[in-house]
Parts: structure tokens; C-alpha cells; sequence
């Protein structure tokens, strides 16, 4: 049935194969047994024997995944910023009091995103209804706020 291929097509057949399924697995380390196949494919195409060929292909995989495959990811992850979401991109914001926030009696509210959140000041001074915080950190259902503006 495939009488008509010769040991070099395998070879390039598999590297294919290999970065065909690097598509589906992420992290460029099955691309590098592919790179590795293609160039035994190449060197068995010019005549070399099947141990030369085992030799290339590990040879060639190892150094594409110790020295290249550092720098595709370097390459990919450069590009890509961490997106804040949820609770995460609220830090930093500055939201107004809607309550105002005493320590003593631990009240206090802060209008963010539409939704009334439970405001607690890092500094333990009160801050008056109206007023602009900054949110520092947020803990389940607490907004921890210092007084002021964001930079």
C-alpha cells in the first residue's frame, strides 16, 4: 500500500504529524521532536544510515527544546499582558463613599461598578459620605479604601 514511500518521507510525514499536534498542545515541545523529524528526514534523503538517523533525530530534538523553545515562549508570552478581571481589576480604581466609613462602629459603604460594597479604611481614619477613596485590597466581601485619588 505505500510501496512508493521511501524512509525520508516517513521522516517528514511524522515531523508534520508532530507540529500538526503542537496545535493542540501548547508549549512548543512536541514541535521540537518535529523539527528533530524533519531534519532526519532531510540528512536520511542524502543517504546516512538508520543509526544516524535515530542520532540526528534525537540530537536535533534536544537542541531545538534546550536552546529554541526558550525563546518561542519568550516570544509568545511577550506579547500577551496579564488581564485583571473581576475583583482584580477593581484595585487601584478610585470610587466615592456612599456611607460614611467609621472604624469605631465598622460602617461604611462604597458605590463601585454599580454595587454597594462594605468599605473598611487601611488607615482607621473615617471618611466622610461623598468623599474619593482609593481601593487598596479587597477581601471577600470588604473593600479596604484609603482616602484620596488614584495617581
Amino acid at each position: 500500500m505505500f510501496e512508493f514511500l521511501q524512509v525520508w518521507h516517513m521522516w517528514v510525514i511524522a515531523g508534520i504529524l508532530l507540529f500538526v499536534w503542537e496545535i493542540f498542545t501548547p508549549g512548543f515541545v512536541v514541535a521540537c521532536f518535529g523539527v528533530g523529524a524533519i531534519a532526519a528526514g532531510l540528512l536520511t534523503f542524502m543517504g546516512i544510515g538508520i543509526k544516524a538517523q535515530l542520532t540526528v533525530f534525537a540530537l536535533v530534538s534536544a537542541a531545538t527544546g534546550y536552546l529554541i523553545r526558550p525563546l518561542v515562549l519568550k516570544m509568545l508570552s511577550s506579547g500577551s499582558k496579564k488581564v485583571e478581571s473581576n475583583v482584580d481589576a477593581m484595585v487601584g480604581k478610585t470610587v466615592i463613599v456612599s456611607v460614611r466609613i467609621d472604624p469605631d462602629k465598622e460602617e461604611g459603604y462604597v458605590k463601585l461598578a454599580g454595587d454597594r460594597w462594605r468599605a473598611v479604611s487601611v488607615t482607621g481614619e473615617a471618611v466622610e459620605e461623598g468623599e474619593k477613596v482609593v481601593i487598596e485590597r479587597i477581601e471577600g466581601t470588604r473593600v479596604f479604601v484609603r482616602p484620596g485619588t488614584a495617581e
